[in-house]
């Protein structure tokens, strides 16, 4: 399975560095960003798209879905992770959590999207991950791509949009790295990345890669 990684695009979260558990819209130039990313990924042989349920990884793959033609498949357990709670223990000073899309709120907006069965069409989707810990990320990621791997064969060529932090933390978990507070795997907002996962291990083909984005569009590579 060959995994295409999108690290959503540049969000209202990350002109101003508010890294709380909020759910930001893309800027217009984050649609500028998503655009291309579609256009890079187009020709790929891609044949699912998976996303983020918060407001700017699904925009992104709103972008993704109108070049691919794919449907946006909404994967709950991909959502942003809030790493700078993690070394905290519980109840210290955490942030209260704005409150994200719900699936009613998001049907509205996304027809595009499919969306898990199990979830209210009331609650918010994210909310769950806030007060996450290193350890629940982690064990989070190894769900996610465990999912992946039971839905798809060795040869198949999929797409997911995701977040800078749990972006690294998903390419870590696949490559065997032990866990960390930090980001390990920079990413621009709209890079991509490319991951080969079979029976026997992962490889990582390219990280980061921003070729598809002129200069003036490179943001944010955290």
């Amino acid at each position: 399975m060959h995994i295409y990684f999108v690290r959503h695009g540049q969000s209202e979260g990350n002109l101003d560095g508010d890294c709380s558990p909020s759910d930001p819209p893309l800027t217009e130039l984050g649609h500028a960003q998503a655009a291309r990313a579609g256009l890079a990924l187009s020709g790929q042989g891609i044949i699912a798209l998976y996303t983020s349920p918060m407001m700017r990884a699904m925009q992104t793959a709103k972008a993704l879905h109108e070049v691919l033609g794919l449907p946006m498949q909404v994967r709950v357990e991909l959502a942003e992770t809030y790493r700078p709670v993690w070394p905290a223990p519980p109840g210290s000073g955490e942030p209260i959590p704005k409150r994200g899309l719900t699936i009613a709120e998001a049907r509205t907006m996304f027809s595009a999207a499919k969306y898990p069965e199990d979830t209210a069409a009331g609650e918010p989707w994210w909310e769950a991950h806030v007060r996450e810990r290193r350890e629940g990320a982690y064990s989070r990621a190894v769900a996610a791509l465990a999912h992946l791997r039971a839905r798809h064969r060795d040869d198949d060529r999929i797409a997911i949009v995701t977040h800078g932090a749990f972006g690294s933390v998903l390419l870590s978990v696949a490559l065997g790295c032990p866990p960390t507070d930090q980001n390990r795997f920079s990413q621009y907002n709209c890079a991509l990345s490319l991951l080969q996962i079979t029976e026997e291990g992962a490889r990582l083909h390219y990280q980061n890669r921003v070729e598809h984005l002129p200069e003036g569009l490179r943001t944010d590579p955290t």
